[in-house]
């Protein structure tokens, strides 16, 4: 990857709009990790991506590690906060990867949209279950709220 000003340029404007919209989006956070049911700076994540490259993961690992100790200030280790920004850039880099070289960028064909739907949610699938797993890991995420969640509403349990 050659580092030109364009490439710090669009780095550094990506890693600020990350923690700004992780930190807007701070709304009603599960446990004491701060995790919350929405993720909009998954979709920035996903379009950075996909329009400068792959290549840029770096800048999403360090925009995760960045929001996590900034926004959520996580009761874990530093190397739990760490592990889990390798998760999300991973993952999403891997979908970028996988996606980048056949993707029409603009979703024209059913195939595209498909192609793209899937490789979303099962990415998204797949870095919630590590993110999770790496705090549980950590000791910061209890295993009844990792693996089995309780319905407190009805008071049955799953």
């Amino acid at each position: 990857m050659r580092l030109t000003v364009r490439n710090w340029l669009s780095g550094a404007g990506y890693l600020v709009a990350y923690v700004a919209l992780d930190a807007l989006s701070y709304m009603q956070p599960l446990l004491k990790l701060g995790i919350t049911p929405w993720n909009p700076d998954a979709g920035l994540t996903l379009a950075f991506l996909l329009v400068r490259g792959w290549r840029q993961v770096p800048w999403t690992a360090a925009a995760a590690l960045l929001a996590e100790l900034m926004v959520r200030d996580p009761p874990a280790p530093l190397l739990a906060s760490i592990s889990a920004a390798l998760v999300i850039a991973v993952g999403y880099g891997g979908l970028a990867f996988a996606l980048q070289p056949s993707l029409d960028p603009l979703l024209a064909s059913r195939r595209a949209a498909l192609l793209f739907s899937v490789g979303a949610a099962l990415t998204a699938l797949v870095i919630s279950i590590g993110y999770a797993g790496v705090f549980f890991l950590a000791g910061a995420l209890p295993g009844s709220c990792a693996v089995l969640p309780r319905l407190r509403a009805t008071g049955s349990e799953i």
